[in-house]
This record gives structure tokens, sequence and C-alpha cells, in this order.
């Protein structure tokens, strides 16, 4: 007999028991490295206090981007690897860093930036020294910056040199990317109306997507979109140097949502999702995410 090709979407890696944490990080945050709430110049690196304040306003970080060169890149031959070389305490600080977020539940992403074409090279590949700066300072994941897409030579090298390494770009990827990227920015979609669905999520699940609009002052139609199809949001204050906060109203109905998305995480990450669940009134959307001993509407 004659085996057909029969093709579909590899969805491999969310099946990988080191990269399934990416599909509960409903909170993640964009910290600038250079923020006063993580560093004091006295007192050096405060990600308690960051971590406490994160607890109090959003009901906590999932996960957090840490920033580190642009929009000071450029100005001398460094590169954006040398910015991570360059922080307070060097590399080993930085693990630190990571060391204590991961004491209270929190991952961490690095940043890459592939439009660095014109500082000092580093004398390998980039993804051979994103592969070597994951492995030395024991981060969780990789912030792809103005990007939709990540490479299979990116995951090869990735994985050869530290295991569970999620990728997160922030271009809305195409479909044929949910086999290398668990997460991704769904960064200024319009959700029109009525409500409408995700389409990364509804194909996989699994997939985690950010909602983030980053100038907007009010934030209740990402939580809105974020909360209705089971994904999360990008808390991102501080925009480069801009301070742009969350009100209260946002932050406090975000920790009302979180909290009951991490409890549901099962259900809303299971491939019974059944979207759009027919209601008996008017303009109600509803969708069904059947569990093994609950289903959520």
């Amino acid at each position: 007999s004659k085996t057909l090709y029969r093709p579909g979407l590899d969805r491999t890696n969310y099946d990988r028991p080191d990269l399934q944490w990416a599909s509960r990080i409903f909170t993640c945050h964009f910290t600038f490295l250079y923020d006063l709430s993580i560093y004091d110049s006295d007192r050096g690196y405060t990600v308690d206090a960051f971590l406490d304040d994160a607890d109090h306003a959003f009901g906590g970080y999932d996960a957090v981007v840490l920033w580190q060169a642009y929009p000071r890149i450029g100005v001398d031959e460094r590169n954006q690897f040398d910015f991570y070389h360059d922080l307070p305490g060097g590399l080993d600080g930085l693990r630190q860093v990571v060391e204590q977020l991961h004491r209270r539940n929190v991952k961490a992403f690095i940043d890459y930036n592939p439009w660095d074409q014109g500082t000092r090279r580093p004398g390998k590949s980039d993804e051979a020294a994103l592969a070597e700066l994951l492995a030395e300072i024991n981060a969780d994941g990789i912030f792809l910056d103005t990007m939709v897409a990540a490479s299979p030579t990116m995951r090869t090298t990735v994985d050869a040199a530290q295991p569970g390494v999620v990728f997160a770009p922030e271009g809305h990827p195409a479909i044929n990317q949910l086999s290398l990227c668990n997460a991704s920015w769904a960064q200024w979609l319009q959700d029109p109306a009525p409500p409408g669905l995700l389409h990364l999520k509804w194909i996989e699940p699994r997939h985690m997507q950010h909602q983030i609009r980053r100038w907007d002052r009010e934030h209740h139609e990402d939580i809105e979109t974020a909360f209705f199809n089971g994904s999360g949001v990008l808390v991102w204050e501080n925009v480069f140097g801009t301070y742009n906060p969350w009100n209260a109203q946002d932050r406090a109905c975000w920790k009302h949502a979180s909290r009951l998305l991490r409890a549901f995480a099962e259900n809303f990450t299971s491939d019974s999702w059944d979207p759009f669940y027919p209601t008996l009134a008017h303009k109600l959307y509803a969708h069904r995410w059947p569990g093994k001993d609950i289903t959520i509407f």
C-alpha cells in the first residue's frame, strides 16, 4: 500500500513538557531594566519589591520581558548582547535576577533585536549568541522584537543549549509559525462588534496571545478580548522612558480576570473549546470551555 502525505500543522512543541508553561502566562510584563521600580542605584536590583507591587496591582506577573538596549543602542559600537553584559553585576547579576523571578514562579524572556546590524559583531551567529546568553542566565524565553516569525535554525540551536525556551514574536505570526512559536503578541488587533475570535488561539488553544496597545490610556477592550478568548495581556507602562500607567479600574479588572484564567487554565487550553455557544439573550455572546470536572461559559 502507498502512504499518502497529509499536510497539516505540526503541534509537537505544545506537547513538549518543557514548553507547556507558555500556555499559562496570562500576564506578561515589559520590564525596562533601567526602570526605578526594579533597579535602585544604592540597593541594586529590587526584584521582590517589584513583584510585590505586581501582586498588588495586577494579581502578579507570570512572565517578564527583560529589555536591555533600545533606545540607547547605536551611540557606540556595543551590540544588543553587550548591553546585557554591561548591566550592573554583569551576567552574574542578571542570573540572580532570573533566580529571584523563578523563586516567585515568574518566567524570564530576553529580548532579540534582528535589526541590530550596525554595531560590533559578536563573532558568532545571532542564534548562537542568544543560546549562549539564555544558558548563562537560565532564562526561559526569547521575545522576537519586530519579528513575525522564528526560524528552525533558532529552534535547534537554542534547544541544544537551553531546553524549555519559548519563542514569542512581536508581530502577528502566520499560522505555520504555530509550530515554532508557543506565544505571540496580539498587538493593536482590532476586535469587532460583535466580539471576535483570536484565530491563532482557536487553531491551537495552547498558544498564548498577549493583547497590547502600548499608548492607550484605557485597556478595558484588551481585557475583554483576552478574557473572552481565555488568553492574556502584556502590561507595558514604561514605554522606553515614557510613563503610561494602567488606570486603577483596569488594574482591578485584570486582577480579577487573571485570577479566573489561572484557576481554570486547564479549560482555557483545551481542544474542546466550543466558541460562540448559543445563548437565549439577544447580543449576549458566550464561549463554552468544557473540562474534566467543570464547564466554563
